[in-house]
């Protein structure tokens, strides 16, 4: 699911096992955040 976020705390967020920079989006404001995953 692609989300968007705060520019400034996206770096901080994501871990690239459950968050992701946004694929196809402009990813300096969008996120994608794995449903298949558990997120705590």
């Amino acid at each position: 699911m692609n989300v968007k976020h705060s520019s400034e705390k996206i770096k901080t967020i994501i871990d690239n096992v459950h968050i992701f920079p946004a694929y196809h989006m402009n990813k300096k404001h969008w996120i994608t955040i794995s449903l298949n995953s558990d997120i705590s």
